[in-house]
C-alpha cells in the first residue's frame, strides 16, 4: 500500500508542476468567474405589481385591490377558479353532443345532393330555400373558430391533425360556396359535383375522441388541486382558525409592523408571491394531470391538434414538484421555494446557485483533464520509457496501475474542489445566502428535501466518479490497440459522442442505463441549476437518485477491476 501511494504522489506532482497545464488551469479558473457573473439563471417570478409605497402595509393593501389591470388577490384567484371550471367541463362540456347533432343534418344535405346530381332537382331548388344548409354550415364553422381559440382543456372533445384539417377545409369550402354571388341553382350544383365533403366532414365527427373520465378521478384532482390550494391560502376561514396557511402569515405579519416599517417589506412580498404561486399551482396541476391522460391515451400528441409532444416523465416530474408544494405546509416564504420551474432554489439567485451553474462546465473540463491524465501517466510513460523505470524499482503491476490511477483521483478532484470554493466563495461575496434555505429534490414522483451544501458534495463526488470512469476507459482502450495516441483519440470521440447522447437522446431506457453521463452542457444553453445540471438522466429521474450514484459506483469498480487485469497482461 505505501508503494501505491508513493508513485501516485510522485505522478500527482507530475501533473500538478508542470507549467503548460498550470498556465491552462488558471486560464479555465479566470473563464468560470466570467461565467459565474454572466450566465443567464431564472429566478421565481415574484409579485410585480406596481408598488407605490414601500411599506409592509401599503404592499398588502395593493395587494387586496379591486384592479382587474393589476396583479391583485382577485386575479391570482381566479386560477383555482379556473381549475376548478376545467374539471367541470370534463363532465358538463356539451361538444361531443353538437358534433354527433351535425351529422344528421349534414347526412340529409348531402341526399339532397346526391338527388339533384342524378334527378337535377331537390327540397332546396323546389323551396329556392338553403336556410337548413346554412344553419348546419354555420353551426359547424362556429363550433370550429371556437375550438381553434380556445386554450387547451376548454372541451373533452380531441381531434387528430388530419382530422381537423379535414373538417376545416370541408366547412370553408361549403362557407365559400354558400357566400358566393352565384344563384341558388349554381350554388346547389357545385355542392352536388363535390360530395367528398360531406364525407369528410361526417368522418371527421366520427374520428374524434371524447375524454371521459371518473368522477372519482375528478373529485381526487379537485381534492389534490383546488382544495389544497385553498387550504394552503386559508381564505375561507378566519385567521384564528387557519394557523400555518398564507392569509395568517400575512395577518400576523400586519400586527407585528407599524405602517411606516420598511424592514419587513420583502417578507410581505414573498407572502404575496407565495399566495400567486399557489394559485397558479392548482390551475398548472389540473392541466398537466389532465395532459398525462390524453398522453396516456393517444400515447403520443405530435399527432393531435393544437398538441405539441411531450415527454411523460417530465409530467410527471412537473407534477411532483407542484404535489409537494400544496401539501407541505412548511415551504413559505423563508424557503423561498420554486414550485412550478424549479430552475433555481429561490426568488433571488444566491451563492449555491451561481455555484450549481457553474459545475455544468467544470465537471466537462474536468472529465477532459481526466482522460489527458490517464493518456499522459499510461500512454506517453509507456511510450517515452517512465513505465519501465517505474516497474524497475521492485514493485508490481497492480501497485503501477492503483498508483497511477490514485494520482488520477488526487489531480482532479483537487482541481474539482479548488474550482468549486473558489466559486462558491466568490458567489458568496456578489449573492446572498438564504436563511433556512432548502432544497428540494425531484425523482420521478418523489420529492426530498436535502441541504443546498450536502447537495454539492453529492455534486461533485458524481462528477468524480464520471471522471474516473472516463479515466480508466481510456486506459482500457489504450491496452486493447497498444496504440496511445490513437486511443487517446478514440476516448475524445466518445467523449463527444457521450454528450451529444446526453443532450439530445436523454430519456430512452437503454440509454439511462448506458455509463456515458456527464456534465451535461445542455443546461448552460437554457440556465438550468435545480435539476443538478450534471447528471439528468432517465435514470436519475426515473429512479432514486442515490440509487443512481451507487449504480455509477459499481460500473466505475467494475471496470477498474476488469482494466487492470488486462494492464498485467499486456
Amino acid at each position: 500500500m505505501k508503494k501505491i501511494f508513493q508513485i501516485a504522489s510522485y505522478d500527482y506532482k507530475r501533473l500538478l508542476m508542470n507549467p503548460i497545464m498550470l498556465i491552462c488551469l488558471i486560464f479555465i479558473l479566470i473563464a468560470m468567474f466570467i461565467v459565474t457573473t454572466s450566465a443567464p439563471i431564472q429566478t421565481t417570478v415574484q409579485y410585480t405589481t406596481n408598488v407605490e409605497g414601500q411599506t409592509t402595509k401599503e404592499v398588502y393593501d395593493n395587494f387586496n385591490l379591486t384592479i382587474s389591470t393589476k396583479e391583485t388577490r382577485g386575479e391570482y384567484l381566479k386560477n383555482i377558479d379556473k381549475a376548478d371550471e376545467l374539471l367541470s367541463i370534463q363532465v358538463e362540456c356539451q361538444d361531443a353532443t353538437n358534433l354527433e347533432n351535425l351529422i344528421p343534418l349534414f347526412n340529409e344535405i348531402q341526399t339532397q345532393m346526391r338527388k339533384y346530381r342524378d334527378q337535377h332537382i331537390n327540397t332546396y331548388t323546389e323551396n329556392k330555400s338553403l336556410q337548413d344548409v346554412e344553419t348546419a354550415v354555420n353551426q359547424l364553422e362556429y363550433f370550429i373558430e371556437n375550438y381553434k381559440n380556445s386554450p387547451h382543456f376548454e372541451s373533452n372533445v380531441y381531434f387528430y391533425k388530419d382530422d381537423f384539417a379535414m373538417l376545416e377545409n370541408s366547412c370553408t369550402f361549403l362557407y365559400n360556396v354558400l357566400e358566393s354571388s352565384e344563384g341558388l341553382e349554381n350554388k346547389v350544383a357545385t355542392m352536388s359535383e363535390n360530395l367528398s365533403y360531406f364525407d369528410n366532414i361526417r368522418s371527421a365527427i366520427s374520428h374524434k375522441v371524447v375524454l371521459q373520465i371518473g368522477s372519482s378521478a375528478l373529485d381526487n384532482l379537485r381534492k389534490n388541486y383546488v382544495e389544497a390550494a385553498k387550504q394552503r391560502l386559508g381564505s375561507e376561514k378566519p385567521y384564528n382558525e387557519s394557523e400555518n396557511t398564507i392569509e395568517f402569515e400575512m395577518n400576523k405579519l400586519l400586527k407585528e409592523v407599524s405602517t411606516g416599517d420598511f424592514s419587513r417589506t420583502n417578507d410581505m412580498l414573498a407572502l404575496v408571491t407565495s399566495f400567486k404561486l399557489t394559485c397558479e399551482s392548482a390551475k398548472k396541476g389540473v392541466e398537466n394531470e389532465l395532459l398525462l391522460m390524453i398522453k396516456t391515451h393517444f400515447k403520443t400528441l405530435e399527432n393531435l391538434y393544437s398538441f405539441e409532444d411531450v415527454k411523460e416523465e417530465n409530467i410527471k416530474v412537473e407534477l411532483a414538484k407542484i404535489n409537494y408544494y400544496l401539501h407541505d405546509p412548511d415551504l413559505y416564504y423563508s424557503q423561498k421555494q420554486q414550485p412550478l420551474n424549479f430552475n433555481t432554489a429561490s426568488y433571488e439567485i444566491t451563492a449555491y446557485d451561481r455555484t450549481y451553474y457553474a459545475i455544468s462546465i467544470i465537471g466537462f473540463m474536468d472529465i477532459i483533464f481526466a482522460i489527458f491524465c490517464a493518456y499522459k501517466l499510461f500512454g506517453r510513460d509507456r511510450k517515452n520509457g517512465k513505465m519501465d523505470v517505474i516497474l524497475s524499482q521492485n514493485v508490481t503491476y497492480g501497485q503501477v496501475f492503483a498508483g497511477k490511477v490514485l494520482a488520477i483521483f488526487y489531480i482532479t478532484a483537487f482541481l474539482l474542489a479548488l474550482y468549486t470554493m473558489s466559486l462558491f466563495i466568490f458567489s458568496l461575496i456578489l449573492y446572498p445566502t438564504l436563511p433556512n434555505t432548502i432544497l428540494a429534490v425531484f425523482n420521478l414522483s418523489t420529492p426530498y428535501t436535502i441541504h443546498p451544501f450536502m447537495f454539492l458534495i453529492i455534486k461533485l463526488l458524481t462528477i468524480e466518479l464520471q471522471a474516473m470512469f472516463y479515466a480508466v476507459l481510456c486506459v482500457f482502450v489504450m491496452n486493447l490497440s497498444r496504440k496511445f495516441n490513437l486511443g487517446f483519440v478514440v476516448m475524445l470521440v466518445v467523449f463527444a459522442l457521450a454528450t451529444i447522447l446526453n443532450i439530445f437522446l436523454n430519456g430512452s431506457l437503454v440509454y439511462c442505463l448506458l455509463p456515458f453521463i456527464h456534465a451535461d452542457l445542455s443546461r448552460m444553453i437554457g440556465g438550468g441549476t435545480m435539476q443538478t445540471g450534471f447528471l439528468v438522466t432517465s435514470l436519475y429521474n426515473s429512479g432514486n437518485f442515490f440509487i443512481s450514484l451507487v449504480y455509477y459506483l459499481v460500473v466505475v469498480v467494475l471496470l477498474f477491476i476488469f482494466t487492470k487485469q488486462l494492464f498485467k497482461k499486456n
